[in-house]
Formats: C-alpha cells, structure tokens, sequence
C-alpha cells in the first residue's frame, strides 16, 4: 500500500469512529431523555419497630436501570444525609433527640430526576436519668474479688455492671443489682487491671449513660507478719516514739525515737543491736560512704568515720526523711523557719560537706505544692516528696523543677515515709503501705488490716516491708506467702 493509501485508510477509519461515538452518545442522551423509569429502593437495615439508643446505622438497597444519582435519609420529613456512591449507608448519633417514635424515610434519585422513596417507623430512647458518678473499684484489698461502689442515682431501681471482656474485648454486662455495690468474684489473675463501667437500668426505656470507666485488681499471695517487736518504755531499747526507720546495706534498721531522744540499732528480725545515738532528736540517718547524715531538732550534722565535721544551726524545722542523689547530695524537708513559719514547706538540697545548694516547693494544695512534706527519697534522678495533708507524690528533677504529681486521696487520708526499691515506691499509708511502680499505677495495698498508723517504711534485701507502727510502739516486718 502507497503511503497516500495509507494516510487515507487512517483518515477513514478515525472518521468511522468519531461518527460511532456520536451515535453512541446521542442513543444514550435520547435512553436518559426518554428515562421514565423510577428507581426502587428498600431499607435494608433497620427493620421496622426498632429501637435505638446511640448510634442509627442505615443500610440502604437502591437500583435504576440508569444508574442512581443519590439516596437521600429523612427523619420525620428532615434531611439528614445524602449519599451519592454505592453501597449506600448512614450512621446517626441520635443520642441529642428526644425519646419516641420517629418515621425513617429513604428517597433513591436517577438522573432523569425520577425517584422512589420507602419509609419505616423507628424508636429512638434516650437516657432518662443521669450517670451514676463517684464509680470506685478495689484496688489490692481482696485476693479474690473486686468489690464496686457509686453514689446511688435518685429513683433508679436497677443498675447494670458492665466489663471488658477478657475474649472480645468489648464490654459485656456481667451483673445487676439494686444497690450501689458489687462484687466481681469472677478474677482469674491477680495484679491484672480489670475495666469497669456502671450504668441505671430501670427497663429498655428508662436508663442512664454509663459512667465514667475504672479499673481495679486483687493482690497477689497475701502479707504475713513475720516479725512484731518493741515496746513502751524509757530504756534504751524500749520505744517512745518511733516515727521514723531507716536501713543500711547490711539489713541493720536504725529507729528514730523522738520521745526518747534517741536512735536505736535493731536487727530486722528484731534483735536489738544496741544504741547508735543518744541524747538527740534526729531524723532516721542516712548514710553515704564513710559519712552519716543526722539531725537535732533545728541542726543539721554530719559526721565522718563517727566524728562530727559539720553541725550546723538551720534555724528551720527539719521533718521526716533524708534522702541522697547519684551525686552524693541530700535532700531535706522542712516545714518551718523563723521568716515564713509554719508555712515555709519546702526540700533542701546539699552537698556531702553540708553546702547549701538549692531549695524548692512551696504550701498549697496544688499539683506542684507540698503540704508537711515527710517521705523523700531519690532515684533515678527524680526526687519523690509524699506529703501528710495533701496525700500525694510530688516529683521533682534534682534541680528542683516539677515533673509531675500523683493524688492518692481516693484511697487515703495521709502519706508518710516512702522508700524505692527495684523501681517501685512504697509509700506509707497509715493502715497500709501503698506499693506503686513509676507510672502511678496502684499496685498493691501492703497490710490492710494488719497495720495501724503506718509512719514509715523500708524494704529490707528478701523484699520484706518494715513499717513504724509509733502509736502501738511497734516494728512490724511482712513477708508474701
């Protein structure tokens, strides 16, 4: 074939197709033109007479022998969507409309502007009642249940107890009951956050929203008391007042009696070792190489291979425990000085020669405020302050800034003494000793029921927890079954 036959056939065959695609589209404007057809549509989900209380899922079936433009979602004659692209589905929070019945209509256009529309009846029930606040869960009080509390909700005769299920996930409701308690004795692993929620029940129409969630757990093999010892008295190896403990890498507890003016040397298995210091009201010492840190009333000593090389009037109150960074400097809290008085709460640093370095917190109730600052001890460069009044954990960097604080007073009134061992904290409670890791979380109550007016505690190298009972003039060790 010449190349002008060629440039022909080309010419030829481009006219053909361009002339197709003419007819084409003119035949399928004349099929839209002449479109007379409505589409069909149905509600595919939900069925008629349904009830709903949050979420209205909508599953509509639409078809055109054209194709379908949209489908359009009424309620009670309102617009309240539209979708343009199979397959066809809504979802409606419907929790801010008022409870009954409600007509739920699909309308499916084609693009001749033809339609079909289909309508059902639904229910929609919202929360007549408020959700019951205040949802408090046991937290390592029980070694085989998990006991539930809230404040009651006025007239709600029923509530229903829900939890995360351990196989899907999800919540699941676990119980009834018409009190504001309960207990879940259902608990296959201890020290194992288990999730709660709690909602009113009266019936299908008469409910609550549910409440806030939270968790809690049992403990693990229960404390013994291993060892119980001390007594009243004026002898030196009777108590006074023992507020404050303290231990040394050889497992020799040092007891800071106040009343007595003393600090006695005891084994841990309570074998009296005999006095470290007499005539002096000290805090608990601490002990740093070859030197030991002390106190007496307003002083503050330290004292090198048993010698004092450094005794220095702070004219401040020095209160519960000494404690020393990586840095060999030590931190001590103090609730008074002659300018501010009994409201001058605040940790003290200084070097190992008794220079000081700087001081921070101040009183108050708020995050980063202490209030009688007691327990202190540093690890990892983090300086933890349990304080009386607030019942909180208060951290700051050594350098004194904030970083963060954990409140306690849902469990207890007070805290004391605290002591890191294996980076968990035990925190005296009063009746028990509170053992948390550094995320905050609860993990264990030490001695509910065995403990009374806890003050201080240490951990001795077998993981035994020693506690100052002051008021009962008593050392008391627990071991785990």
């Amino acid at each position: 074939m010449s190349v002008n036959n060629l440039k022909s056939f080309v010419i030829y065959i481009i006219l053909i197709s361009s002339y197709t695609l003419i007819i084409s589209c003119s035949q399928e404007r004349d099929d839209i033109q002449n479109d007379i057809i409505d589409p069909t549509i149905s509600i595919i989900s939900p069925i008629d007479e349904s009830s709903h209380t949050t979420l209205l899922n909508v599953d509509i079936e639409a078809n055109d022998d054209q194709f379908i433009d949209k489908v359009e979602l009424y309620l009670n004659n309102i617009l309240i969507g539209f979708d343009s692209d199979f397959p066809y589905k809504f979802s409606v929070d419907v929790t801010s409309y008022p409870s009954g019945k409600y007509s739920l209509k699909g309308v499916a256009w084609d693009s001749s502007n033809n339609s079909d529309e289909t309508e059902i009846l639904i229910t929609i029930i919202t929360p007549s009642f408020n959700p019951p606040t205040n949802l408090i869960a046991s937290q390592g009080d029980f070694n085989n249940k998990i006991s539930l509390s809230w404040a009651s909700v006025p007239d709600a005769k029923k509530y229903q107890v829900y939890k995360i299920s351990n196989l899907t996930g999800e919540y699941e409701v676990i119980g009834e009951t018409s009190k504001n308690t309960f207990e879940d004795t259902n608990i296959t692993n201890s020290l194992t956050q288990y999730f709660y929620k709690v909602r009113v029940y009266n019936s299908e129409t008469e409910f609550s929203e549910f409440s806030e969630e939270i968790y809690g757990y049992t403990h693990s093999q229960p404390y013994n008391i291993l060892y119980s010892f001390g007594e009243g008295g004026r002898e030196d190896y009777q108590f006074g007042f023992v507020a404050l403990i303290s231990i040394n890498n050889n497992d020799e507890l040092f007891l800071s009696d106040g009343d007595n003016r003393n600090i006695k040397k005891y084994s841990v298995n309570g074998n009296y070792l005999g006095l470290f210091k007499s005539n002096i009201d000290s805090r608990a010492p601490n002990f740093v190489y070859n030197k030991t840190l002390l106190s007496n009333e307003y002083n503050l000593i330290i004292e090198e291979n048993n010698i004092e090389v450094f005794n220095n009037n702070t004219s401040m109150n020095l209160v519960g425990q000494f404690a020393v960074d990586s840095e060999n400097n030590f931190y001590v809290p103090v609730n008074y000085n002659p300018t501010e008085g009994f409201n001058h709460h605040k940790i003290y640093k200084y070097d190992l020669n008794g220079n000081y370095m700087t001081s921070f917190g101040s009183k108050g109730e708020g995050q980063e405020e202490i209030n009688e600052p007691w327990g202190l001890s540093v690890f990892n460069n983090l300086v933890v302050v349990t304080d009386q009044i607030n019942a909180k954990a208060t951290f700051f960097d050594t350098n004194g800034n904030f970083v963060k604080a954990w409140d306690f007073s849902h469990i207890t009134n007070s805290l004391y003494g605290n002591f890191v061992k294996d980076n968990y904290i035990y925190i005296a409670a009063g009746d028990f000793v509170i053992k948390t890791d550094f995320s905050g979380a609860v993990i264990e109550k030490i001695g509910v029921n065995q403990l009374d007016f806890v003050t201080s505690v240490v951990v001795d190298s077998n993981n035994n927890i020693i506690v100052a009972e002051p008021s009962n003039r008593k050392i008391k060790v627990l071991a785990k079954q």
